[in-house]
Formats: C-alpha cells, sequence, structure tokens
C-alpha cells in the first residue's frame, strides 16, 4: 500500500493556481512546497525494480493480481460511501488513474489556532469509528493542513502541519485498522477561498481529508 500511495502522490500530480480546483489538491509543486519530514510521501525510488529480471517478475506477479485487486477495490469503495452517505458526509470522487475519495466538509479553525472545534470533533469522531472498522482496512488517509494569509510563510506552514496533526491525533486515538496516514501542511500556498475578506480567510483556516483506495 505504501508503494501504491508514494507512486500516486508523487507521479500523478498536476498543475498549481492561486484558488486551486479539487482535481488539483495533489500537486508535486505544491507537495515540494510542503515540510518535508519522514511522514510525507515522497519516496519516488519505492518498488523501483533494479534489473530487468527482478522487473519482469513484478509484471508477471501485478498480472496476476489484478483481478484480486479490483475486487478489493470495489468493497472498499463501496463500504466507505456507504459509511459517508448514512452519516451525511459530502464526499466527491477526483478524477485520475487512482480511486481517490475526497471529503468536502472540512475542519476549521479559528486565526493562529489548531485546535479542531468542537463542530468539526463530533463529525470526526464518526470518521475515526470507520477507521477502528475492519472494512477500513486497506484505505491510507491523507490529511492535508492549510492557513490564510496572515503570518509569515514560516509560521503558517507550521501551522498547517499542526492542523492536520490535531486531526490525525483525533483520528488514531482509537483502535485504528488504516495502514497509514500522512499528514501534510502547505501554509497559505492552497486557499480554497479568497484572502480579501474575513469570510475567505475563514474558509481557509482548514484540513481536508482525502481516502486513497488500494488499486
Amino acid at each position: 500500500m505504501k508503494y501504491i500511495t508514494c507512486l500516486l502522490l508523487t507521479l500523478f500530480l498536476s498543475g498549481c493556481g492561486t484558488l486551486v480546483s479539487t482535481e488539483r489538491l495533489f500537486d508535486d509543486n505544491l507537495l515540494n512546497t510542503a515540510p518535508k519530514t519522514d511522514r510525507d510521501v515522497r519516496y519516488p525510488d519505492w518498488g523501483r525494480a533494479s534489473d530487468a529480471s527482478e522487473a519482469t517478475q513484478v509484471g508477471n506477479a501485478s498480472s496476476r493480481t489484478t483481478t484480486m485487486q479490483r475486487r478489493m477495490q470495489t468493497q472498499s469503495y463501496l463500504q466507505l460511501e456507504e459509511f459517508l452517505s448514512a452519516n451525511g458526509i459530502d464526499y466527491e470522487v477526483l478524477p485520475g488513474k487512482y480511486l481517490i475519495i475526497r471529503v468536502k466538509r472540512t475542519i476549521k479553525f479559528e486565526t493562529g489556532s489548531s485546535r479542531v472545534s468542537v463542530s468539526s470533533r463530533m463529525w470526526l469522531g464518526k470518521i475515526r469509528r470507520y477507521l477502528e472498522t475492519e472494512a477500513s482496512r486497506d484505505l491510507e488517509v491523507v490529511i492535508d493542513g492549510h492557513t490564510d494569509d496572515m503570518g509569515s510563510t514560516r509560521l503558517n506552514e507550521q501551522l498547517s502541519k499542526k492542523r492536520a496533526d490535531s486531526v490525525k491525533a483525533l483520528l488514531v486515538s482509537g483502535r485504528v485498522f488504516v495502514d497509514s496516514i500522512y499528514t501534510r501542511g502547505y501554509g497559505a500556498v492552497v486557499p480554497a477561498c479568497s484572502n480579501q475578506t474575513r469570510q475567505g480567510k475563514a474558509c481557509n483556516r482548514r484540513v481536508e481529508l482525502f481516502f486513497i483506495l488500494p488499486s
């Protein structure tokens, strides 16, 4: 699973803009902008065959397991879709080769704070309980933290990562089956709204959740 995630987040990323659309959130330039830690998904050499014979073995093994992988992906997606729909949590499936589900509802924060709001804790509790079930075993979760444009670049990078880590701490407080939960901080470089108004700044002080399904 880690190889799939790394390949996904390293090779299948696209452009960057001022107000970034959902299909462009997993962006190579933006990933380079985010603080680098051992939890960042940045291992392009993982799974790379060292010689032709190894590559052939990998290819043969891959062809034999394609059907099983597709079945796992379909089952995992249907279970996750059923859970999100039943709990009124809006989501969208991002276009691309890999199956990525973005939760439309974002976690909001006060200015300069990394404390998750009470209202966000309530629905994050539902996510945590799902991650404690067997159904989530094959999922990988990416948590992206963001800020408004107040403060220095360094401060916002640190704050956005703290926000992502705060959400992760809530999600892993139970017996979580998820293989990997990755956190990233983008500072103010990926605004969802304009920073010209108070409402826009509040919109940008957020954390977003993504689920990556087995492929």
